[in-house]
């Protein structure tokens, strides 16, 4: 037990040296000594958790993932396989809270560029999570499912991260009304409302 603890505290100590040296380098230039430094251990326990640097940005990155992917699986079982939109807005109301909760990592994931694979995985998870619902054809009410997912996950994908990265960011639950609005009725749908005005 106190072996786990001590494990828990070195990777948190890693993890939050590595942060605040992303806060201010380029992940390129961050180098493992400056992280064992800042966290203040050696370099042997840096690599008993991880192989170097992309390593742990990657295994960091998975956690907050995973925390999705849980809850997307929890959420599938409870509706016995169904899709319905109602599962899209809970799914989509955990993700955004769960967003919320760690803004800071996301902003500064989506801010290190190409480094971070957050994105991809998100999209990986979006797109395996629809993927279940396409026919024997493999296509989503006709439509190529390479393509709706293309639109679906990039499109809420995009959504998301200017939410994220927003200097003025609205409240999540209005980012939720206005994500269901868009999901529900569409864009042209919406844009026809306002001209109807």
């Amino acid at each position: 037990m106190t072996q786990d603890r001590r494990i828990r505290k070195s990777q948190q100590a890693i993890k939050m040296a590595f942060i605040n040296l992303l806060h201010k380098y380029d992940f390129n230039d961050i180098t493992v000594q400056q992280i064992t430094d800042l966290a203040d251990i050696n370099r042997g326990t840096f690599y008993t958790h991880y192989l170097d640097k992309y390593d742990l940005l990657d295994k960091m990155e998975d956690e907050h993932v995973d925390v999705v992917r849980t809850f997307i699986k929890e959420s599938k079982q409870s509706s016995g396989g169904k899709f319905s939109t109602e599962d899209l807005r809970h799914i989509m109301e955990f993700l955004i809270a769960h967003i919320e909760d760690n803004i800071a990592f996301y902003q500064l994931m989506f801010k290190i560029g190409t480094a971070s694979k957050l994105h991809e995985k998100l999209y990986g998870l979006l797109t395996s999570y629809l993927n279940s619902f396409t026919n024997t054809q493999g296509d989503i009410s006709g439509i190529p499912f390479s393509y709706f997912m293309s639109y679906v996950s990039g499109a809420g994908l995009s959504f998301l991260r200017h939410w994220v990265e927003d200097d003025n960011r609205i409240p999540k639950e209005d980012l939720i009304q206005y994500f269901y609005d868009i999901v529900n009725n569409g864009p042209a749908t919406i844009i026809q409302r306002e001209m109807n005005r």
